[in-house]
C-alpha cells in the first residue's frame, strides 16, 4: 500500500511538473509574443481609423469641388508609414514564432498564414503610399493651373457686357483661398472686379 502510494504520489508530482512547465512556456509566448502582437495589433487599428478619418475629410472636401491640401496627403503619408512599421515589427515576431511551431504543423499554418496576410497589406499600403506622394507633388502645378485658368475666365467675363458670372466669382474665392468682396463692384454691364488688385494677389 506504501509503494502505491509513493507510485502515486510520484506520478502527481510528476504530472505537476508538466503542467508548471506548459504553464511557464504559455507564459513566456504570452510575454514574448502574443501581448505584444494584441498590442501592435490595437495600434494599427487606431491608425487605420485615423487614416479613414482622413481620407473621409477629403472626399468631403473634394465633392465641395475642393482640392484636398497637401497637408491632408502628408498626414496620410505619415499615417501609412506608421502603419508600414507596425506590420513589419509584427512579422518580425511572427516569423520568430514560426520558427518555435515548426513542428506544429497545425500552429505553423496560422502563423503563415498571418504573416503573408500583413505582407499583402504592406503592399497595399506601400502602394497607396506613392500614390499619395504623386498627389503631393503634383499640387503645385495642380493649384497654378487651376488659378490660371479661373482669372483667364475672369478677365474675359469681365470685359463682356453681362459682366462676371456667379461661378467664376465662386472659383476666384475658392482659388484665392477667400477673397475680400471689396474687390468685386456691380455696374450697368453687370459685376465687375478690380483687375490690378486679382493680379497682385497671384503674384503675391
Amino acid at each position: 500500500m506504501e509503494y502505491q502510494e509513493l507510485i502515486g504520489s510520484i506520478n502527481e508530482a510528476e504530472s505537476s511538473i508538466i503542467d508548471m512547465q506548459e504553464n511557464i512556456r504559455t507564459w513566456r509566448e504570452d510575454a514574448l509574443f502574443n501581448i505584444p502582437l494584441e498590442n501592435m495589433s490595437e495600434a494599427f487599428e487606431d491608425l487605420e481609423t485615423h487614416a479613414a478619418a482622413i481620407q473621409d475629410v477629403m472626399e468631403l472636401t473634394e465633392a465641395q469641388g475642393i482640392r484636398p491640401s497637401a497637408e491632408s496627403y502628408k498626414m496620410l503619408v505619415d499615417d501609412t508609414e506608421k502603419q508600414i512599421k507596425n506590420l513589419e515589427q509584427q512579422n518580425n515576431l511572427i516569423y520568430a514564432q514560426m520558427y518555435l511551431a515548426r513542428n506544429n504543423k497545425a500552429k505553423f499554418r496560422e502563423l503563415y498564414q498571418q504573416f503573408m496576410q500583413n505582407k499583402q497589406t504592406l503592399n497595399s499600403l506601400k502602394s497607396s503610399q506613392l500614390e499619395w506622394n504623386k498627389a503631393i507633388r503634383d499640387l503645385p502645378v495642380s493649384n497654378v493651373k487651376n488659378l490660371s485658368d479661373a482669372l483667364k475666365t475672369a478677365l474675359e467675363e469681365i470685359a463682356s457686357a453681362t459682366g462676371l458670372t456667379t461661378e467664376s466669382i465662386e472659383e476666384l474665392k475658392k482659388q484665392f483661398g477667400g477673397i475680400d468682396d471689396s474687390v468685386f463692384y456691380r455696374t450697368e454691364n453687370g459685376i465687375k472686379a478690380d483687375v490690378k488688385q486679382l493680379e497682385r494677389m497671384a503674384e503675391s
